[in-house]
């Protein structure tokens, strides 16, 4: 039976630049002030607490969508572009 995670490594930097855009949606735009937490949202926060950096992490397909959503409010960055791309990867 095929596992339903996506596994990757992701650096503490990785986890930070994605817990800026968590952030930036849930605070700042997405739903206000950040007093409402989607079950989306609320379960890859979750995941996020669970990862270790450098480790290979197991991410379920609706986390990678929802941390996607939330690199739209990136910056653009070169640090963020590779991010994203890494990501990407796993659709």
């Amino acid at each position: 039976m095929q596992s339903s995670l996506k596994t990757l490594v992701l650096s503490k930097n990785d986890i930070d630049i994605i817990r800026m855009w968590a952030g930036n949606t849930i605070q700042g735009g997405h739903w206000g002030d950040g007093a409402m937490l989607t079950p989306m949202d609320e379960m890859a926060y979750h995941e996020l607490d669970r990862f270790t950096p450098g480790d290979k992490g197991g991410f379920s397909k609706t986390t990678i969508d929802t941390i996607l959503i939330w690199s739209d409010h990136n910056t653009g960055g070169p640090e963020e572009m590779q991010l994203i791309d890494k990501l990407s990867k796993f659709e």
